[in-house]
């Protein structure tokens, strides 16, 4: 690590310590990631601001949950933020930080290094295991290869991830629980055979039994787009997408929840070529949205660091996790700017990046299905 980058990581660590707030996403990734900070800050999980469903912490108005002052944002994306904060994440950016923000990003670097790995660099005395569940949320077990998760064990970490990913797809799942389990335990058994562990179990049926009826919606198969839409408050449509991607290669697949948000239209996209966020701009010019980019969205590795092994074919050209739409209704937010007005960061972890030019990875359960 250059000094330049400590020195990033310390002005991280301040942050951190001086926010008025945690605001983690909800996903493994996320709650691990505010586990980390959590503890760094001799917090509980009930210390956390947990947004509720279509709520991001770069809402205008912001959400009433939010506390005046500077925020610890993790995995929430680096977007717009009117005030001071510490930013973590490692999609693609989507603005530059202000001067009285830190970002710390790993868009665009190999191996691809997801929050709460990230945030074990900012906390290194943090537990490996933590890191671990955020990896594997995003990444599946190879995840663990991360040297941020060295020693986390792999049975107990991979089964604690799953389960802790689980609540935020219901409608008033224990997200909670999960944080709190991250939070309080020191080792993924404890969290394992701590009797709350029941609420996620319960969780995860629940989903699962959901997205066993929604899955077989049959598809309107187009020549290089299917849509499957269907009504669920589970937060489903990822991964019927995801699925039915598979088996309908290479067109674009299409998941509309009615369900999801009263008045909206929730749906998530996989597979096709192109550029989907430009795609779905160009087809809906008047109507806003909200969309985040699947984990492996990301660029070649710049010159000097370490390429990750090979792992096969290439999968298709672009993921994208989620949009919210309603035609019937005023935009629910305004285009983003284009990657050309990212500014250039003082930082060699915050530099000016471009469009991705790398394929994504795929991984069975991703964090933010």
């Amino acid at each position: 690590m250059t000094e330049d980058e400590e020195t990033h990581l310390s002005r991280a660590r301040l942050a951190l310590r001086n926010a008025v707030a945690v605001v983690p996403h909800t996903d493994a990734d996320g709650l691990a990631a505010g586990a980390i900070a959590l503890r760094e800050r001799r917090e509980g999980a009930d210390a956390a601001v947990l947004l509720g469903r279509g709520e991001t912490p770069f809402g205008r108005p912001p959400p009433a949950a939010l506390p005046d002052g500077p925020l610890a944002v993790l995995d929430w994306g680096v977007r717009p933020l009117e005030r001071p904060a510490l930013l973590v994440d490692h999609h693609l950016p989507e603005a530059g930080p202000r001067e009285d923000q830190v970002v710390v990003s790993s868009y665009g670097f190999e191996p691809e290094t997801p929050t709460a790995a990230l945030m074990r660099r900012i906390v290194p005395a943090a537990p490996a295991r933590l890191a671990g569940v955020g990896a594997v949320g995003d990444l599946g077990r190879r995840g663990l290869d991360l040297p941020e998760c060295a020693g986390a064990p792999v049975t107990a970490v991979s089964r604690l991830a799953g389960l802790v990913n689980a609540p935020r797809r219901l409608l008033d799942g224990p997200v909670r629980t999960a944080l709190a389990l991250l939070v309080e335990h020191d080792e993924p058994a404890a969290a394992l055979a701590d009797p709350r562990i029941a609420e996620l179990e319960d969780a995860k049926r629940e989903w699962r039994a959901e997205f066993d009826r929604t899955v077989h919606t049959a598809p309107q198969v187009g020549e290089s787009a299917a849509l499957l839409r269907f009504s669920s408050p589970f937060q489903v449509h990822p991964v019927v997408a995801q699925t039915w991607a598979r088996r309908l290669a290479p067109r674009l697949v299409l998941a509309a929840n009615d369900g999801y948000l009263p008045g909206r239209v929730n749906f998530s996209a996989r597979g096709g070529q192109g550029s989907l966020p430009q795609l779905l701009r160009a087809a809906l010019p008047d109507v806003g949205g909200e969309f985040a980019p699947r984990p492996g969205l990301r660029r070649k590795p710049r010159a000097g660091r370490v390429r990750a092994p090979a792992r096969g074919p290439r999968p298709r050209a672009y993921d994208v996790a989620d949009w919210l739409t309603s035609p019937r209704q005023a935009p629910v937010s305004v285009p983003r700017p284009s990657m050309s007005s990212l500014k250039r960061s003082r930082s060699p972890l915050t530099r000016r990046l471009t469009r991705p030019s790398a394929s994504p990875t795929f991984s069975a359960a991703p964090s933010g299905s």
